[in-house]
C-alpha cells in the first residue's frame, strides 16, 4: 500500500475537459480538485466553447497554476473531437490521462481509486484503458443516483438498434448493468465521458478532428483496440455524470438547418475510410491487432453494417491472458 501511495504522490493526472456553454464547468473543476487525495498532482486541460462574457474566471481558483485553458466563441466550434484534440495538445509531463465531460461529480479520493485500479489491471495487461458510463446525478440538486449493487455498468450494443448501423456507419452503444463479482471486466467500447489510462494512450491514440460529434466513441474504440489496448469496465466508478442534458448548452440544439445531416454523412464516410485502412497515422488503425480482430470480438461488422450479438464473456477475470 505504501508503494501505491508513493506512486500516486509522484505522478500527475492530466484531466481533459471539453465544455460547450456548460453551466457546471466550474463545479466540475472544484469537485475534481476538492475530492482528490493528491490535489497538487492534478493538471486541468480545459477547452471552453462560450462567449467571453460567460467564460470561466480563472482567478477564482487558488490552484490557477494547475489549469491550462483555451476559449473560443461557440459559433466557431468544429465539434467535440476538435475540442478534445486541442486539449491533448496541452499535455506535457503528466503520467496519467483522465477524460471527462464538464458536468461531472467526484467521490472522495477518486484519484487514488483510479490509479490503484489501473495498476492492478496492468499486472496482467500492460496496455489497458478503463472506461464506462458513470452513474447519473441531478444537476439541480446534485443528488447522486446510485447504480445496481454487485454489478458493472458495461458499454455494449443492442440488436434493437441495429437499424442505425447502416444509417450512421457505426452502431450506437448503450450502457447496461451486468452482474459481476469481480469488479473489473473486459469491454469493447470506450465511453468518451470517462476514460482513464496512462498518458501514453492519449499519445498513441490521439483525437482526430475529422468528425464533429457522431461516431466519436466507435472510432476511438476501434483505434484503441487495433493499437493493442485492452478496454476494461470497473464497478463503482468514482465519478457521476449528468445524463439529462439540462446542464447548459448542447451543441446539437444549436445546429443550423441541415448541419446535422452534413456531419452525419461526413462521419459515416470517415469511419468507412478508417476501417478500410485509408486513414493515415497517427489517426488511423493500429498494427497490433486488425480490424477483423475487433469485429470478431465485438460482433460489430463495419463492412456489412451488421451486429451479431456477442457471447457474454464479461465474467472472465481481468487477469485472463486471452488477447482481449
Amino acid at each position: 500500500m505504501d508503494n501505491l501511495i508513493n506512486k500516486a504522490m509522484d505522478n500527475k493526472i492530466f484531466i481533459s475537459i471539453a465544455s460547450y456553454k456548460d453551466k457546471l464547468l466550474k463545479n466540475t473543476i472544484l469537485e475534481a480538485y476538492n475530492n482528490a487525495q493528491y490535489k497538487d498532482r492534478l493538471v486541468f486541460g480545459i477547452f471552453e466553447q462560450i462567449h467571453m462574457s460567460d467564460c470561466l474566471d480563472l482567478g477564482q481558483f487558488p490552484f490557477r497554476d494547475q489549469i491550462r485553458y483555451q476559449r473560443v466563441d461557440p459559433e466557431t466550434t468544429k465539434g467535440v473531437c476538435w475540442a478534445r484534440k486541442n486539449i491533448q495538445e496541452m499535455i506535457t509531463d503528466e503520467q496519467y490521462f483522465l477524460q471527462i465531460d464538464a458536468h461531472t461529480l467526484f467521490n472522495p479520493n477518486w484519484d487514488q481509486t483510479l490509479i490503484s485500479t489501473l495498476d492492478e489491471i496492468k499486472k496482467y495487461h500492460p496496455k489497458c484503458v478503463m472506461s464506462g458510463y458513470p452513474d447519473d446525478f441531478d444537476c439541480s440538486t446534485f443528488e447522486k443516483h446510485p447504480g445496481v449493487p454487485n454489478s458493472v455498468n458495461i458499454i455494449s450494443n443492442m440488436e434493437e438498434r441495429n437499424h442505425l448501423f447502416a444509417l450512421h456507419g457505426f452502431h450506437p452503444p448503450v450502457g447496461g448493468w451486468f452482474p459481476s463479482s469481480l469488479g473489473i471486466i473486459h469491454g469493447y467500447h470506450l465511453g468518451a465521458c470517462f476514460i482513464f489510462s496512462d498518458i501514453s494512450f492519449a499519445q498513441e491514440v490521439p483525437y482526430d478532428d475529422s468528425v464533429f460529434f457522431g461516431g466519436e466513441e466507435a472510432i476511438l474504440s476501434v483505434r484503441a483496440w487495433t493499437h493493442g489496448y485492452n478496454i476494461f469496465h470497473m464497478s463503482k466508478i468514482p465519478l457521476n455524470h449528468c445524463w439529462n442534458k439540462t446542464y447548459g448548452g448542447v451543441v446539437q440544439r444549436d445546429y443550423v438547418p441541415g448541419h446535422d445531416i452534413k456531419i452525419q454523412v461526413q462521419a459515416k464516410e470517415h469511419i468507412r475510410k478508417l476501417v478500410e485502412g485509408q486513414v493515415a497515422s497517427p489517426y488511423g488503425l493500429g498494427t497490433a491487432r486488425s480490424i477483423d480482430d475487433y469485429m470478431k470480438y465485438s460482433g460489430l461488422d463495419f463492412f456489412n453494417y451488421d451486429f451479431k450479438h456477442r457471447k457474454i464473456i464479461f465474467e472472465t477475470a481481468y487477469f485472463d491472458t486471452l488477447p482481449m
